[in-house]
């Protein structure tokens, strides 16, 4: 199996209630997403 693409996706989400620490405040959650694909392209 060859992985023939990736799909890469940055999602930013607001958080309810500011996430506090010693150097920064994060107001939003921003994970990136991977998402890959294999096989033959349909």
């Amino acid at each position: 199996m060859k992985l023939r693409q990736f799909n890469l996706y940055w999602i930013r989400s607001p958080l309810t209630v500011p996430y506090k620490l010693s150097y920064q405040t994060f107001e939003e959650f921003e994970p990136f997403v991977v998402r890959p694909r294999c096989g033959r392209p349909n």
